[in-house]
């Protein structure tokens, strides 16, 4: 038998811990269409997500697995938003950003695909790979990854097998 759509529902989805979030379309929010605050082990797996009025999904504070695999991102915010912020101080995290495909058909103005922070004693451990941005004119995107370390946490960042063009930042 066939499998049927993928439910779709209206954000905000929040993450209460230990979440697995698949298989769902994931449009319009006021706001983010996923937040994760002070939880642990969450994962975005096969979703479509669009439509907030802020960010795709905003993490604070998160520990444990993170995980944002296999999604489709479109239809971002007029504002300047990300599609996935994540802001850590003093928690910390292993981060898996992977085989995601961001569209920007509306030419909006589109910080980053993902940025990330290390605050205080964060120590974060971040893979960014195999994911696809290929806009359809110059100047699309700002940044594929943006990653800061305002902290003393020692962090690890992977970075291989994207494909990423007309952005304005590399």
């Amino acid at each position: 038998m066939p499998q049927g759509q993928a439910p779709v529902i209206g954000g905000p989805i929040i993450c209460e811990g230990d979440n697995l979030i698949q298989g769902f379309v994931i449009d319009g929010s006021t706001g983010n269409l996923i937040d994760a605050n002070s939880v642990a082990n969450v994962t975005v797996n096969e979703n479509t997500l669009s439509g907030p009025t802020n960010n795709h999904i905003a993490c604070q504070t998160v520990s444990g697995d993170v995980a944002v695999t296999n999604n489709r991102f479109d239809n971002p915010p007029s504002n300047g938003s990300e599609y996935i912020y994540i802001e850590n101080t003093n928690t910390n995290a292993a981060v898996n950003v992977s085989s995601n495909t961001f569209f920007n058909l509306s030419n909006e103005n589109v910080s980053s695909l993902c940025e990330i922070y290390a605050e205080g004693t964060s120590a974060l451990d971040i893979t960014f790979n195999d994911n696809v941005a290929n806009g359809t004119e110059a100047d699309q995107f700002e940044y594929g990854l943006y990653f800061e370390n305002r902290g003393t946490g020692l962090c690890n960042l992977t970075v291989s097998g994207n494909e990423l063009s007309n952005f304005y930042f590399f």
